[in-house]
């Protein structure tokens, strides 16, 4: 095991999880993975990557995966556990400030809201609220 410094060490690994995170990424953007494209209520992606690139990619990819193994195994990084829970509580944080951003008061900082248009948009952001509550009392 090569020898580094430990302010060293903890770039490598803190660097190479965004990397190794970025490629995972990249691979599930390739639809190789077996799992359909996603389409939400308001966003559907679209693959416009030639597939005759895909397999080319996807073995560079891989190589870059293995090479970060390697230096896994040759700096004694360490894997790091991310745990469900953080990831849940960072989402309903976010939603929660976006959907308070949305109330009219907030709204007006993008234009003037007329009354009309709080009381077509507000019962619809409330809702959500209270559906965002919900979720957090569940767990």
């Amino acid at each position: 095991m090569a020898v580094i410094s430990e302010a060293h060490k903890s770039t490598l690994n803190g660097s190479l999880r965004i990397i190794e995170r970025s490629l995972q990424m990249i691979k599930a953007e390739l639809g190789l993975d077996g799992q359909k494209r996603q389409k939400t209520v308001l966003l559907e992606k679209e693959d416009d990557i030639d597939a005759s690139v895909k397999p080319a990619m996807l073995e560079v990819i891989n190589a870059m995966l293995e090479e970060i193994k390697k230096m896994k195994n040759e700096f004694g990084l360490e894997t790091e556990t991310e745990r469900s829970s953080r990831h849940v509580r960072a989402y309903l944080s976010e939603i929660w400030i976006l959907l308070e951003d949305l109330k009219a008061d907030k709204l007006s900082a993008y234009g003037h809201v007329s009354e009309e248009e709080k009381n077509a948009i507000e019962p619809h952001v409330l809702k959500l609220l209270k559906k965002l509550k919900e979720i957090e009392e569940i767990r």
